[in-house]
């Protein structure tokens, strides 16, 4: 695909809150938000959303969450009751 085609397409999921791939994460993220208004047409409130989405997005990619890695995982769980 083109990279105006990827664009459009990375667009349309910050709109529709779908989950966005890396390689779209990285197109979106070297945006600013005056380039997002010049450049593409979008309102402030509209570019503002895009970079949300994106941020959110690239945030949870780069956050797998792995069990195992933490370092309590092995530590028995201590129940303190009430008497």
């Amino acid at each position: 695909m083109k990279k105006a085609d990827e664009l459009d397409l990375a667009f349309g999921k910050c709109f529709s809150r779908s989950r966005l791939t890396t390689k779209e994460c990285d197109l979106l993220a070297v945006m600013s938000l005056q380039e997002l208004m010049t450049k593409h047409g979008f309102n402030e409130s509209q570019s503002r959303e895009i970079l949300k989405w994106c941020q959110i997005q690239c945030q949870k990619s780069q956050a797998s969450f792995n069990p195992e890695q933490r370092e309590d995982a092995n530590k028995p769980e201590m129940h303190y009751y009430r008497t």
